[in-house]
């Protein structure tokens, strides 16, 4: 019955095309459809080259083939199956670890290993350069999703070893993306798109698989294994509104009282607090946004933006900040005497000292090492920084009370041109809907082409991609 369906498919295909071709003979002359026909089979075949570093995918929409992809490793029986296009693994051992493996025949010293993860609890990640032995032991490593932190596991014959714990607070409560990037014997982890952490592996074997912890339960889908290495500073560009209760993403150095209410983060240091929180993910070319207003004033104290810096051993804070009074300062937080730079009467919303209480955006921008500093997108100055950028993020000194409506953070290397627009308007902010670019949510049509899960424009002429489960429209 289903080889028929399939025929029946196949025809029905069949037809529709030699139909196409027929109405085209009755219009347009016989060399020119020859023409068409010649152009449709070099874009299927330079399509499928241009993706030809795609191993192995697995959206476990077809279950007899994604059964015969993996094999089940378990205590129990029924530990794998598939259930609404995802893979679903059940470990009802209380002791032992179960995985669905998928062999490789040929070593890849260069892969990236993606999935999409859910689980209420934490126990669920990928296993990677496995190996048996002649005992049926399984030899490797795993990644392990926990509630703040990726665990790394090293498998071996007589025992399971914690290599490394890495702290992320890139990591959902429930879903996620996970991807593992090896060059040799370094991996990359990404955790729903933005590095997380590196470590170093040994003794590599081939295999691939999806595990789950004893007691442990969890879908997977979006089985992505490419023959490609993804560098640290390639994480997704981070984006928030301050709209949802949940802080993804912010790693907070120095705790003042905050709250997010109405689509802003309100920052109180009148108790002779400091606020430093950032986004950390390494960054080279990248630019810096924030759109904040100051609530209460302090005419000589400090707010706005900073970037992480590591020089040598030593790890500082490079500020973009301005006060009450309408003066900024650019340098490190860690200089002495902090003297403003200028004025900011000229950029900003309004005049004079009260010009900070409306809604104004700073931005820090480098490119090949030079660092520009704007207010509402007006350059005001410029400056060499040297040392590697470890993340950036916003800031507030004692005794103030400043609103933070938008940040983003955008890498400009190697990402697809959909950088937000933070824009500055009093009371109002304009905003472009993020999207994502490729990453683990890869979809492949049977010509190897790939697009994210979903796509929305919220303006703009150009292909308009759908947004939905699984579809994509050219």
């Amino acid at each position: 019955m289903q080889i028929k369906t399939v025929k029946t498919a196949q025809t029905k295909r069949n037809h529709k095309s030699s139909t196409t071709y027929y109405f085209l003979n009755r219009w347009l002359p016989e060399n020119v459809i020859c023409s068409i026909k010649n152009f449709t089979c070099f874009l299927f075949i330079y399509t499928a080259l241009s993706f030809g570093d795609t191993i192995f995918v697995d959206h476990f929409s077809n279950e007899p083939i994604s059964f015969k992809n993996w094999k089940a490793v378990c205590s129990h029986e029924n530990m794998f199956t598939i259930e609404n296009e995802t893979a679903k693994l059940n470990n009802q051992d209380i002791v032992f670890c179960g995985f669905a493996i998928h062999p490789i025949q040929h070593s890849l010293p260069e892969f990236t290993f993606s999935a999409s993860i859910s689980s209420q609890s934490p126990g669920a990640g990928l296993f990677f350069c496995i190996s048996q032995t002649l005992e049926g032991y399984y030899c490797g490593y795993a990644v392990i999703i926990g509630d703040d932190a990726l665990y790394i596991l090293k498998y071996q014959p007589d025992e399971v070893k914690i290599e490394e714990k890495i702290k992320t607070p890139f990591i959902k409560p429930v879903s996620n993306e996970l991807q593992i990037s090896r060059n040799n014997n370094l991996c990359n982890i990404f955790c729903n798109g933005y590095y997380s952490g590196s470590f170093t592996i040994s003794n590599y074997g081939n295999d691939f698989a999806l595990i789950v912890q004893p007691s442990t339960e969890a879908t997977f889908d979006n089985i992505v294994i490419e023959s490609r290495f993804k560098d640290s500073t390639l994480s997704e560009w981070f984006y928030d509104d301050f709209s949802s209760d949940y802080s993804f993403g912010w790693s907070i150095t120095n705790f003042a009282q905050n709250t997010r209410i109405e689509n802003a983060l309100k920052i109180n240091t009148k108790n002779k607090q400091i606020f430093f929180s950032f986004i950390p993910i390494p960054l080279n070319d990248f630019n810096v946004k924030a759109v904040s207003s100051l609530q209460s004033q302090s005419d000589t104290t400090l707010f706005g933006i900073y970037i992480k810096v590591k020089m040598n051993d030593s790890v500082s804070d490079y500020l973009f900040g301005v006060c009450g009074n309408g003066d900024y300062y650019t340098g490190f937080n860690d200089d002495a005497v902090k003297e403003n730079k200028g004025l900011t009467n000229d950029y900003t919303n309004g005049n004079g000292s009260g010009s900070m209480f409306n809604h104004n955006t700073l931005e820090i921008k480098n490119k090949k090492d030079v660092f520009s500093f704007s207010i509402n997108e007006i350059f005001v100055s410029s400056c060499n920084i040297q040392g590697d950028i470890l993340g950036a993020g916003i800031f507030a000194f004692e005794d103030l009370e400043v609103h933070f409506y938008e940040f983003s953070l955008n890498n400009l290397i190697n990402s697809p041109p959909n950088e937000h627009s933070v824009g500055t308007t009093d009371r109002s902010v304009r905003r472009l809907i993020k999207i994502r670019s490729f990453g683990t949510n890869r979809y492949f049509d049977l010509l190897g082409r790939s697009s994210p899960e979903s796509i929305e424009f919220k303006s703009g002429s150009g292909i308009f991609v759908k947004s939905g489960n699984k579809k994509i429209v050219w």
